[in-house]
């Protein structure tokens, strides 16, 4: 986590140049994910972005969601800056705090809680059943839980596979030094990705229903559950 922070603390004013020539279908990842939300546009709701990084999806949410009130959550203090000034025009709506995504336990519960590209960071699969049982208690009846995230594959063939589909879509922005010296070492330093399968069995034991996948390309997934009312 902290070769992660110290990362994207470095890379901030990069960022959003540099993230869509690393994740296939970027933004059409960010698109699915606000389409994800049950909620009528006008809505009163309350969203939580964990790990905001520069505020993309949450400034997406908040012009599809103009009456939304949203908390950004991020670990890199320099991520939320730049996301301040992203979102200034949305000061008066959206809340920011800088802290470990991990340990964040929020005073209120919100409808609707979202991560992009965020939980693959945590370093341990016990932390995170941990940050899913948090989320689950931050929600509110009938809230849900949308995540796009990195997966690993069920078998080292389809793991082989995810790897190469996603070194041809890196071909097409860097060269071969990059991906091999700086790219894929980062990625095999850094990231710590579980299988969907094991997202699921965790979503399922924390007490979410509705788990579904939404969308998925080879190692890029966008999945998540609901927290029924009783």
């Amino acid at each position: 986590m902290n070769r992660a922070k110290n990362l994207f603390e470095e890379k901030a004013k990069e960022f959003d140049n540099i993230i869509p020539l690393i994740i296939p279908f970027y933004n059409e990842i960010y698109n699915i994910v606000i389409d994800s939300i049950p909620f009528q546009k006008q809505s009163s709701i309350k969203i939580l972005d964990i790990g905001c990084g520069t505020g993309t999806l949450a400034g997406i949410i908040k012009r599809q969601f103009p009456l939304s009130r949203i908390t950004c959550v991020d670990f890199a203090k320099n991520m939320i800056e730049v996301a301040k000034i992203k979102l200034n025009e949305f000061k008066n709506d959206i809340d920011f705090f800088v802290g470990d995504f991990n340990k964040y336990k929020p005073d209120e519960k919100y409808d609707v809680i979202v991560s992009c590209f965020a939980l693959h960071h945590i370093a341990t699969d016990e932390k995170k059943v941990q940050l899913y049982k948090n989320i689950f208690n931050s929600l509110n009846n009938n809230g849900i839980f949308i995540t796009a995230d990195i997966v690993l594959g069920a078998n080292n063939h389809i793991e082989n596979l995810n790897f190469k589909k996603w070194k041809e879509f890196l071909n097409k922005h860097f060269s071969q030094e990059i991906i091999e010296n700086e790219l894929l070492p980062k990625y095999q330093a850094d990231d710590n990705p579980s299988t969907l399968f094991n997202h699921y069995k965790w979503l399922n034991n924390t007490g979410f229903e509705e788990i579904e996948t939404v969308w998925k390309s080879y190692n890029f997934v966008i999945f998540g559950g609901r927290k029924l009312g009783k």
